[in-house]
C-alpha cells in the first residue's frame, strides 16, 4: 500500500510540474551529454587558466568559476561537471519536486562540495552573479530566458544551450552532434 502511494504520489508530482513548468524532466542525450560536458570543461578550463594569468599580474583574490545550470532535471550534467571541474561551484536549479529530491539523495550519497543543488525557480531569482550558463529548455522558455538575460547580464558570460537556440541571438559557436536527432549545442558569450 505504501509502494502504491510513493507511485502516484511520484506520479502525480511529475504530471503537475510537467503542466505547471511547460517540460518535462527530460534528461539529456549520451552524445549530447558527453560533448556538452567536454565542451563546457573546455571553455571553464580556458577561463580558469585566463584568471590565473590574470591574477599574476594584478593582486586578486581566487575567483571561483560559478556554473548555472538552469533545469538541472536528474542532475546527469551537474554531478559529472562537479567532480571533473573542482575550480567551479555548480548552482543546479530545479523546480520540479522529484529530480530535485532524486538529486538531494544524491549528493547524500555521492557528496560534492562545489554543488549546490536549489529547489526554485531560476526565473525568480538574479543571475547576474554566473560566469558559464547550461540550459536545455523548450523554445518559448528559451524565449523567457532570453529577455533575463538580456535584463541581468552585465558581465561577461558563457551561455551553452542544446536542441533549442536562444530565439534572437546569434551563437558564437555551434556544435552539430551526429545522434539520431542531429542536436546542436549552441554556444554563446553575453551581449556586454
Amino acid at each position: 500500500m505504501i509502494i502504491l502511494i510513493i507511485v502516484i504520489f511520484t506520479a502525480a508530482s511529475l504530471i503537475y510540474y510537467t503542466l505547471t513548468l511547460g517540460i518535462s524532466p527530460v534528461p539529456s542525450g549520451n552524445k549530447v551529454r558527453q560533448k556538452l560536458f567536454k565542451t563546457v570543461q573546455r571553455h571553464i578550463v580556458q577561463h580558469h587558466t585566463n584568471q590565473k594569468h590574470i591574477r599574476a599580474h594584478h593582486i586578486t583574490a581566487t575567483p571561483t568559476i560559478k556554473v548555472a545550470e538552469l533545469g538541472a532535471g536528474w542532475g546527469t550534467l551537474a554531478f559529472p561537471l562537479a567532480k571533473q571541474l573542482p575550480q567551479a561551484t555548480i548552482y543546479a536549479y530545479e523546480a520540479s519536486l522529484i529530480p530535485y529530491l532524486f538529486m538531494k539523495l544524491r549528493l547524500l550519497v555521492s557528496p560534492q562540495q562545489n554543488l549546490i543543488l536549489l529547489r526554485q525557480n531560476f526565473y525568480n531569482c538574479s543571475l547576474a552573479d554566473y560566469d558559464v550558463f547550461i540550459c536545455y529548455l523548450y523554445p518559448k522558455a528559451m524565449k523567457k530566458l532570453q529577455s533575463k538575460f538580456e535584463l541581468e547580464l552585465e558581465k561577461p558570460a558563457i551561455i551553452f544551450t542544446h536542441t533549442f537556440a536562444i530565439p534572437d541571438w546569434k551563437a558564437n559557436e555551434i556544435i552539430q552532434i551526429n545522434d539520431i536527432h542531429q542536436t546542436k549545442i549552441y554556444i554563446y558569450k553575453s551581449k556586454t
